[in-house]
């Protein structure tokens, strides 16, 4: 007996490619399954909000970026001359007696 197996219609607005994931830790699969049913999705759309979100930057390079901003900025501002920002405690004090 020969098995077919099932043919699939692709739409036009769908041009995401299949994956194919094997030995998936059960209790990873059952927190997946968990958060889908939680969050109102299948599985799949689950998994696919996962990897969509994994695949964007992730904290430790957020970092990197974050603290080479923050060293550009403290550069300019000391080349411009500028003071350091004045806790707002001591702006208070300041008005208060003019």
């Amino acid at each position: 007996m020969r098995t077919t197996r099932p043919v699939r219609a692709r739409s036009a607005a769908r041009s995401g490619t299949s994956l194919l994931l094997r030995d998936v830790d059960r209790a990873v699969l059952d927190i997946l399954k968990a958060r889908a049913e939680r969050h109102g999705r299948s599985l799949q759309a689950e998994l696919q909000l996962a990897l969509r979100r994994a695949a964007h930057r992730n904290f430790d390079e957020a970092l990197v970026i974050s603290e080479a901003w923050q060293s550009r900025h403290a550069i300019a501002s000391r080349t411009k001359g500028r003071r350091a920002a004045r806790p707002a405690r001591a702006l208070i004090a300041q008005d208060r007696r003019r």
